[in-house]
C-alpha cells in the first residue's frame, strides 16, 4: 500500500514524509497563499481634507 504525496508520487511507509524523499512540492508557498486568501485586506477610504 502506497502513500500519495502532494508532489504527485507514491511512496512506501518509510519514505512518505516530504523530508525522506526530497519532495519538490513547496508547502510554505501553498500555506502563504491559503492564509492570504482567507485574510482579506481591510483598507479605509481616504478622508478629504478641507
Amino acid at each position: 500500500m502506497g502513500f500519495k504525496c502532494k508532489c504527485g508520487s507514491t511512496f512506501c511507509r518509510s519514505h512518505r514524509c516530504p523530508e525522506k524523499h526530497e519532495c519538490s512540492f513547496n508547502f510554505k508557498e501553498v500555506g502563504r497563499d491559503v492564509i492570504a486568501k482567507a485574510n482579506h485586506v481591510i483598507k479605509e477610504d481616504k478622508v478629504e481634507r478641507i
